[in-house]
């Protein structure tokens, strides 16, 4: 019996009726993903399967009937977009990255990040009651996080956590930064901050949407650059966990190094004085996520 929506199971047994067996695999065994969405990655790939096969419109005729219609057209159009983007961005190439690098650094963006600094600057000469809290709120700022997901009372209590925390936090400013090596160790590092802190709440606690997004950016600008930062722009080109948790960023750390250690020529080609190479990466994930569908 059809089904007005697309269904990945009838589309898989579709493709296995038809002596597609092997591919059906691949696509249930792939690691690819965008961001957390698996499925919507596999669906896209189950289309152009379809499509590169001929058996798009027998599918459509037997088992999505919406598939013709303009909801379904345009459902189709943006699996297609995805599809194309998981062929060109699935694996990073040193073009790509320098381009995004040297586009964020011609933009606006070199000159906001310019500001952000010197914004920092000063507000970390204030007394730790009004710069803590200003600090956050400037990082924050910069972020694009905004109020309704990171609320002005839970950025009082991040303030007053940091203070709290601020022994061990200070501890990781004084680590080098800069290596594939080095960013290793920050792997590790999570598990002190999760250990040691409650920058986060535990992992079965509420987590507020902004609050891992925050930290990382407040963790890479205002303690160690090495501290990579986790936000959905950067999420849409390697992938990985969205749950809000440390577990969650200590993968997304992993990540992170291996496309440093990976890349590290290139990244050093576009590198800026005094920039780490997490940092360089990060400017590439941001420019490119940012034009992905």
């Amino acid at each position: 019996m059809a089904k007005p929506e697309f269904s990945l199971e009838i589309a898989y047994g579709f493709l296995q009726s038809n002596g597609l067996a092997t591919e059906v695999t691949q696509i249930q065994e792939s690691k690819a993903n965008l961001a957390s969405y698996d499925s919507i990655l596999k669906r896209a790939m189950v289309l152009a399967a379809l499509t590169r096969n001929n058996l798009l419109a027998p599918f459509i005729a037997n088992h999505w009937p919406n598939g013709n219609t303009p909801k379904g057209k345009k459902k189709r159009a943006r699996l297609n977009e995805i599809c194309l983007w998981h062929q060109q961005y699935n694996t990073l190439t040193c073009q790509q990255i320098r381009d995004a690098v040297r586009k964020y650094n011609d933009g606006f963006s070199l000159m906001e990040g310019l500001a952000l600094r010197a914004a920092l600057v000063a507000v970390q000469t204030l007394p730790w009651s009004l710069g803590r809290l200003m600090e956050v709120c400037v990082v924050a700022d910069w972020g694009t996080i905004p109020i309704w997901n990171f609320s002005f009372e839970n950025r009082i209590a991040m303030a007053r956590e940091i203070e709290t925390c601020w022994p061990v936090l200070q501890w990781l400013r004084t680590l080098p930064t800069g290596s594939p090596s080095e960013i290793v160790m920050r792997a590790e590092l999570v598990d002190v901050l999760s250990r040691y802190t409650h920058l986060l709440p535990e992992q079965d606690a509420k987590t507020v949407d902004g609050q891992l997004s925050f930290l990382s950016k407040y963790l890479h600008l205002c303690i160690n650059d090495a501290f990579p930062i986790w936000d959905s722009n950067a999420l849409k080109v390697l992938g990985g966990n969205e749950d809000r948790t440390w577990a969650s960023y200590k993968d997304w750390v992993d990540r992170v190094r291996q496309e440093v250690a990976k890349h590290k020529q290139c990244l050093e080609q576009v590198q800026q004085r005094g920039e780490s190479l997490v940092r360089t990466l990060d400017k590439a994930l941001y420019t490119i996520g940012g034009e992905l569908p």
